[in-house]
């Protein structure tokens, strides 16, 4: 049996090159064996018995919470088989990455997702403004498409993504460095378990403050007819405020009564009781 078969295995947002697999690879390093998969709610149906570990995106600073996240974290299994044991940030830092010896000056077209197209704007306009831009589901498949020849292309292609997928994708080098708008554009991961009692197997790191995670969940309206007054009336937020006024002030004050610091407040309209 090889030493990997032996390594706990932890599942994250892919493929490979993906700022999700870096923040994994941050925490965990060599002290596991990864796994991808292509949906957050895939990650996080993943932890159990033979995938003991996962890291799922949970917020950043420019495009705010991570919905999908969210979703799973209502789940009834959340605190029961699945537990949310830690949390990374990290600084998106994109990189313009090309096949080794390519000359910028010879790029015509850049392939990347979306969302990191919209975090570069400046530095395409000020450098390639007639290349051509190419969408891809992820940062790493761009960046990996490089490598498979586009034969009727008069010219070269780049990618936006990662540094880390130059040390995946043997064959790719950085050209240019830190080409996002934003310099400070950073993405929370949360590390989940299947226990409270198992220790991540992560790096060694500062120690950090305790946190917990407070989900408050409301009833579900049974009778839609009734008056909203009495609705409020028989939920627990009552106790502090109208539910439509509660805000993270309120959220703080009932942190109060329990002692405890109250750093957020998401609120995540349930898809089941919008309107």
């Amino acid at each position: 049996m090889s030493s990997e078969e032996n390594l706990p295995k932890v599942a994250f947002l892919g493929p490979l090159g993906t700022y999700s697999h870096q923040c994994a690879r941050n925490y965990f390093g060599e002290n596991v064996e990864y796994v991808d998969y292509s949906t957050i709610t895939k990650v996080f149906q993943s932890v159990g018995p033979e995938v003991p570990y996962a890291l799922v995106p949970q917020e950043n600073t420019i495009y705010g919470a991570v919905i999908e996240t969210y979703d799973t974290l209502r789940l009834p299994e959340v605190g029961v088989d699945k537990f949310v044991r830690g949390e990374r940030a990290i600084s998106i830092q994109h990189c313009l990455v090309v096949r080794q010896g390519v000359q910028l000056k010879d790029v015509v077209k850049i392939v990347s997702h979306e969302q990191a197209f919209g975090q570069c704007t400046r530095f395409l306009q000020d450098n390639f403004p007639n290349a051509i831009l190419e969408k891809r589901p992820s940062t790493a498949e761009a960046a990996q498409s490089l490598l498979t020849p586009e034969d009727d292309l008069e010219g070269e292609r780049a990618a936006i993504c990662s540094s880390v997928c130059t040390t995946i994708f043997d064959g790719l080098e950085v050209a240019r460095s830190s080409i996002q708008n934003e310099s400070e554009n950073y993405t929370r991961f949360y590390v989940l378990s299947t226990s409270l009692r198992s220790t991540p197997p992560k790096l060694p790191s500062k120690p950090q403050l305790r946190r917990a995670l407070v989900r408050i969940g409301l009833p579900a309206i049974s009778n839609p007819s009734e008056s909203s007054s009495r609705l409020t009336h028989h939920r627990p937020l009552h106790l502090l405020c109208p539910l439509k006024t509660f805000t993270s002030s309120n959220w703080k004050s009932l942190a109060r009564r329990w002692s405890i610091e109250a750093r957020m407040l998401h609120q995540v309209a349930s898809p089941k009781r919008l309107g």
